[in-house]
């Protein structure tokens, strides 16, 4: 047995003989004690609740058995090899066992039967499984297991809740250790409403100010689904608004994911059945911010989800209609539509298949204290995205399937995009930014679609069948970045820039394969690489991938001015002074 050392060596942390007095307290001249009581380590001594609650589990079983006429073995055995799927239920005991054992049980789960011998798995499901199900989130019925092998272990196919899709791979949801005092507070949330309402509001037109503010104000007393739209509202403001003091992007993007985990904290406990439009509002949300933290998957997950809650949530019911508000309505309706927009965006950004096949109406009306600029401009966006039905969207998916998407409807869809006109002059600068930059894009979407049907030769007599036609549209796409402030297209994040980032591409090859280049298309690739320096995530993902480009063509390396693409001051300010000699020539 190993002697405590005594007080005074151990408050020294010295070495000690332990003998009285020991050796170093006689050197020293000083009192040898051994008064203090040390703490024993290693676990307490239970009271025996477990070993009691184990017998009444078996003595409250065996009982049943034996009503059933369960007391013989080979009658029990006689009736398993009646179902396929019987085994013996030893097998599985060491699973149960093996999971550490709460000992904070309620009283109803510790009446639970624990099984003592052979039974079916009918038996099995209804005896053993009947009170876990909820609290894994498994509904409460029979469990159909005539797909499965004999002997396969029913336990492992259980998955807790905490596993859901909510639990996010750690690249996308990896945040520091526990919440910090800048999320328990309000302050940010405020900030990201007036800042949303500032920006993001004329394209997400689908909540109310007011009602905001009011659940800001009650944030404890307000149901859940209120609180996962406030932090998913502000990581959303976060990853999109650069106009947090002291907040760099990395910072901005580690507290969007800060604000997402939170709403999967919440949801652990959330049931999709009691879905509601703050629900399929923080799920957009969630599914944005993604987007723009480059998660183009996770993003296109969330906004189907947003997609399938709406359905959950009656957006999609003309019956909901009935029983709502007017302003209610118009919001149900634009979000629905809004959804519609997003998924058709991602699905030509990154080929994802389409769930809502055809575009929704949208109403006109104007919600009371809004600009009338809202309606009008969302309903520009609506009539664009309208035009990628889902013919052209299969098409655009799969170049090689059969497709009735021919010569004379790429031609129809050129022709009906050249003469869209836009009340430009109702429009906000972030809405008229928005809606002419998708309109450009549109008109190289189609142009590629033709490019993979053979539709595009040298001698063509339309010019949207040409291969100079990217030229003409790059031309256009400068003339409305140049008529908006850099502002108003930086706040859409990085869906724009890459719209912007496949017309200069294009333009690029057009460059280098055609032979009748004019000057102005080369100031035009210039000032799109300009236009695309001006965010960070832009320029770290297009203009570097422009930058190769051009690095391989030594005739544009100096046109396209490759200072510009490095990230220190340096090179800003001269992007800076390039920007501004590009304007004022001499």
């Amino acid at each position: 047995m190993v002697r405590p050392p005594c007080d005074q060596c151990n408050r020294r942390k010295v070495r000690c003989d332990c003998d009285n007095p020991c050796r170093r307290c006689r050197e020293s001249d000083i009192t040898c004690t051994y008064t203090l009581v040390r703490k024993k380590r290693g676990p307490k001594a239970g009271k025996g609740k477990i070993i009691e609650s184990l017998r009444s589990r078996a003595s409250a079983f065996t009982p049943s058995l034996v009503a059933d006429g369960g007391g013989s073995p080979e009658h029990r055995r006689s009736i398993s090899q009646s179902h396929a799927l019987s085994e013996p239920v030893s097998q599985y005991v060491p699973q149960l066992q093996s999971e550490p054992y709460n000992v904070n049980q309620t009283d109803d789960s510790a009446q639970m039967p624990m099984p003592t011998s052979y039974f079916t798995f009918d038996e099995f499901t209804s005896h053993i499984l009947a009170d876990d199900l909820n609290q894994y989130g498994m509904p409460n019925s029979p469990i159909d297991l005539s797909g499965f092998p004999a002997g396969t272990p029913i336990m492992p196919a259980l998955t807790p809740v905490h596993t859901s899709v909510y639990s996010m791979p750690p690249t996308a949801l990896q945040t520091p250790a526990g919440r910090g005092d800048d999320l328990e507070s309000t302050a940010p949330i405020s900030r990201a409403i007036e800042l949303f309402f500032l920006h993001l509001y004329p394209i997400y037109p689908l909540v109310d100010r007011e009602t905001l503010e009011n659940n800001l104000a009650n944030f404890d007393t307000i149901p859940y689904a209120n609180k996962t739209l406030l932090w998913s509202l502000c990581a959303l403001t976060l990853a999109h608004v650069d106009s947090w003091p002291s907040l760099g992007t990395e910072q901005r993007a580690v507290g969007a994911r800060k604000f997402i985990r939170l709403c999967f904290d919440i949801r652990l406990d959330w049931t999709i059945e009691k879905a509601c439009f703050a629900d399929v509002l923080t799920s957009l949300f969630i599914g944005l911010t993604f987007f723009e933290l480059k998660f183009r998957t996770t993003s296109n997950f969330y906004v189907r989800e947003a997609i399938t809650l709406s359905n959950a949530a009656g957006l999609t019911s003309p019956q909901t209609y009935t029983t709502l508000s007017e302003e209610d309505g118009i919001k149900y309706k634009r979000a629905y539509a809004l959804l519609y927009i997003t998924e058709r965006g991602a699905a030509m950004h990154n080929n994802f298949p389409v769930t809502i096949l055809a575009p929704p109406d949208l109403p006109t009306a104007v919600l009371p204290s809004e600009d009338p600029s809202i309606s009008i401009g969302l309903a520009a966006l609506h009539s664009l995205f309208s035009l990628l039905d889902f013919k052209f969207v299969r098409i655009w998916n799969d170049p090689t399937a059969f497709s009735d998407t021919g010569y004379v409807d790429l031609s129809s869809l050129q022709s009906h995009l050249s003469k869209m006109e836009f009340q430009t002059s109702e429009l906000s600068d972030i809405q008229k930014a928005d809606i002419l930059i998708t309109h450009q894009y549109f008109r190289l979407i189609f142009w590629q679609a033709a490019l993979r049907q053979g539709f595009i030769s040298t001698n063509a007599a339309n010019a949207a069948f040409s291969y100079n036609f990217p030229a003409d549209i790059a031309i256009a796409l400068c003339a409305v970045v140049k008529s908006v402030p850099p502002v108003a297209i930086q706040v859409h994040g990085i869906g724009i820039f890459e719209k912007q980032f496949e017309v200069a591409y294009s333009l690029m090859d057009t460059l280098a394969l055609s032979s009748s280049t004019r000057p102005e298309h080369h100031e035009c690739l210039r000032y799109l690489l300009l236009s695309l320096s001006a965010s960070p995530n832009s320029r770290q993902i297009f203009v570097r991938t422009l930058e190769k480009a051009i690095d391989g063509q030594q005739k544009y390396r100096n046109l396209a001015g490759v200072q510009l693409l490095r990230d220190d001051s340096k090179s800003r300010q001269a992007s800076r002074r390039q920007s501004i000699s590009f304007h004022h020539p001499g």
